[in-house]
């Protein structure tokens, strides 16, 4: 038990700091007496019977003399008490004074109640938020190599178009293809296919630094990144990026036509959109830029122009 509160009047002495982490049997029958009936009402101290010994004597070093408590229910089990006690002179407490505090003890218990009540709430409010996360999640990952899917990729660019056509910005957008993953995988089997994917997939992850970069798998052994803000120069660079990134992992590949390690084709696209510019049309511009880095022998960067 603790003495979480305290009030006394002018020249009374406070014993709150005495009343805390009591065990209840050091109040025996006052614990007793409020468990059965919720009340504990002496007018008298010095008449309490020998059972009350150790509630006498603590009412009596604290020079109670008459004391009135009510028990504080929430869910019909007692969680706590409020109480008056008169050090001055004895009282007769009335039905008055019991109305009374049982009324500021309602009001407590119910303060508790909606108290316990918010915490409640936000604590189901929270757990449907993170809920809310973890399936949103799931509906835009890649159940694979846990990167963006093609589903959040691309409502990720169009978003991104619209953001940069506001602020009259460029975007990027890279497409990249493993080479000659078909022949990887008819030969060392798909379970290590699978490892390469997740492998080139947190690569191009961990290249993306920056808020509002996003690598996605575009489908089977195609990856795509979203470069908002990002010229052809720099989108350039970030390439290159790609290329060193991926020969770091030195994953042997001896049936490949462009490398006894693993390697990756890319094309990309930069650009300052407008508002007639649409997704479709920034994806096949891209991926033609990537049939020409396939065509001119794989393991290439090639950027999409225009035809003037």
């Amino acid at each position: 038990m603790n003495n979480t509160h305290e009030w006394v009047n002018n020249g009374i002495q406070a014993f709150k700091e005495d009343l805390q982490d009591l065990p209840k049997n050091t109040l025996p029958y006052f614990f007793s007496s409020m468990v059965r009936t919720h009340l504990f009402r002496v007018n008298n101290v010095a008449t309490l019977p020998i059972q009350a010994i150790s509630e006498k004597t603590i009412f009596q070093q604290q020079k109670i003399k008459s004391v009135l408590c009510i028990g504080l229910r929430y869910d019909k089990k007692l969680v706590g008490f409020i109480g008056c006690d008169c050090v001055v002179q004895k009282r007769s407490w009335t039905d008055l004074d019991l109305i009374r505090l049982r009324l500021v003890g309602e009001m407590l218990a119910n303060a508790f109640k909606n108290l316990n009540y918010k915490k409640e709430l936000q604590k189901a409010q929270q757990q449907l938020i993170n809920a809310n996360h973890k399936l949103n999640k799931q509906v835009n990952t890649d159940g694979l190599t846990n990167i963006a899917n093609r589903r959040c990729f691309d409502q990720t660019l169009k978003c991104e178009i619209k953001r940069c056509v506001r602020n009259k910005e460029p975007i990027s957008l890279i497409m990249c293809d493993i080479d000659f993953f078909k022949r990887y995988n008819d030969n060392y089997g798909h379970q290590l296919g699978d490892e390469v994917l997740k492998r080139v997939a947190k690569a191009l992850h961990d290249l993306c630094k920056r808020e509002g970069d996003l690598a996605a798998r575009f489908g089977g052994e195609e990856f795509a990144i979203i470069l908002p803000v990002i010229d052809t120069d720099h989108c350039q660079r970030f390439a290159a990026l790609i290329q060193e990134k991926i020969a770091e992992l030195a994953i042997e590949h001896n049936f490949s036509s462009a490398s006894k390690y693993l390697t990756l084709s890319i094309g990309f696209y930069s650009f300052i959109p407008s508002q007639k510019t649409t997704p479709k049309e920034v994806i096949t511009n891209a991926d033609i830029a990537l049939y020409n880095a396939k065509e001119t022998g794989r393991n290439k960067i090639a950027r999409f122009e225009k035809a003037n």
